[in-house]
């Protein structure tokens, strides 16, 4: 499963056109919102995920109603119920300000995943890209030897 933040969403395209933005949500590179997020293109995340040799299966635009003045103006009750709908109908469009996309890996690329996979990452608390798998198959930084668990195949880089 895979997390990230949609720079084509619904909300950019409609402030693209008005504009009120002036980064267009249909180009590839990634746009810095703040400090601390980073909105891709979808079809960018795809890319790379089938050039690592993922298949993507399945893809959920969600928090399509994250709005203030629909979250002043309706319970949050309502809100979800009409998420769920949306959801379920329209995720394959991608236009919700976040996309979660299930893949697995294809064929024989099993036996490269930890190298590939870690070769991704980086460390939340340092930054370091050099992560490795300790003996109890956690996964630790060289730099600052903060370490991960990992349960059931879920790893967590709380920090």
């Amino acid at each position: 499963m895979l997390e990230f933040a949609n720079k084509r969403n619904l909300k950019n395209i409609l402030k693209y056109f008005l504009k009120k933005i002036k980064v267009s949500p249909f180009s590839r590179e990634p746009y810095q919102v703040g400090e601390t997020i980073l909105n891709f293109h979808p079809k960018q995340i795809k890319q790379l995920l089938k050039s690592e040799s993922f298949e993507i299966k399945k893809q959920l635009s969600v928090s399509s109603f994250r709005i203030s003045f629909l979250k002043k103006h309706f319970s949050v009750r309502f809100l979800l119920f009409w998420e769920r709908c949306y959801q379920y109908m329209f995720s394959f469009f991608g236009l919700g300000p976040s996309i979660f996309l299930k893949s697995v890996l294809k064929d024989n690329k099993i036996n490269d995943l930890e190298f590939n996979f870690l070769d991704i990452l980086s460390c939340p608390a340092c930054k370091n890209e050099k992560l490795t798998f300790d003996r109890d198959g956690k996964i630790l930084c060289k730099k600052c030897s903060s370490n991960f668990s990992v349960n059931e195949g879920i790893y967590n880089f709380k920090i």
